[in-house]
């Protein structure tokens, strides 16, 4: 398969944080996590099965690491049930650092962040604008995650909108 273009996008509604992946217009993975207070829950990653195998998931990952440390996070942690092998999944988050506990039917994985930013890829959440402006000259090893939800804010805030809010 010829490698593809992939963005990422990051939107958040409540405490239910998403960063998907796409391809062209057809969304092919995403994840699913929330924040607390020093930690994150990771809920859900999926990445569609053709689209596997082209590190869609560890950059979606990458992006969570990220946007966990803008936020002071020091420990992401999931649950998981596997569609495929559970050797498979368990082998994809150890690839990524994360670390398995509890076995059963219900599998967890952790990992602790940290603050520094030294990592293989360089990571960054960008507006709407600035992702527009620079997707076209992103290095290989490099992503840029576009963040949505700074563009719902600003698609909110029309004239009447404002208006209703002032009374």
């Amino acid at each position: 398969m010829e490698q593809q273009k992939v963005e990422f996008r990051y939107s958040k509604k409540d405490k239910d944080r998403f960063i998907k992946a796409y391809i062209g217009t057809r969304q092919v993975g995403y994840a699913w996590f929330t924040i607390n207070k020093n930690d994150a829950f990771l809920h859900y990653i999926e990445v569609k099965g053709r689209h596997r195998q082209l590190h869609i998931g560890s950059s979606l990952l990458d992006g969570v690491e990220a946007i966990c440390r803008e936020h002071r996070v020091d420990y992401i942690e999931g649950k998981f049930y596997p569609k495929v092998s559970k050797e498979i999944v368990l082998a994809f988050y150890k690839k990524n650092g994360f670390h398995h506990f509890r076995d059963g039917y219900e599998q967890f994985i952790g990992k602790y962040i940290t603050r520094s930013k030294s990592q293989s890829r360089k990571v960054r959440i960008v507006s709407f604008e600035d992702y527009q402006k620079e997707k076209e000259s992103l290095e290989e090893n490099n992503i840029a995650i576009c963040d949505m939800s700074q563009k719902s804010e600003e698609k909110s805030s029309s004239p009447k909108t404002k208006e209703r809010l002032k009374s």
